[in-house]
């Protein structure tokens, strides 16, 4: 029972190190390479003044009703 308690421990590690570098990593360089500024965080004509978004949205009592 130790020796499979050692090797899972291993196993386990060297298993998800694989998975991370040979399909993670390509996937995120993938991604940054092709992909916007999907978050906004800067501007065209520089950066910008703050993160937040105004919305103009009246609340009524049926967006309370079941907000999940």
């Amino acid at each position: 029972m130790g020796l499979a308690l050692i090797l899972g421990y291993i196993n386990t590690r060297l298993l998800l190190g694989i998975i991370f570098f040979l399909f993670l990593t390509p996937i995120a360089w993938l991604s940054r390479f092709f992909t916007r500024d999907k978050l906004q965080l800067t501007k065209k004509n520089g950066p910008r003044e703050s993160y937040f978004r105004d919305r103009d949205h009246l609340y009524q009592a049926e967006d309370f009703e079941q907000p999940w």
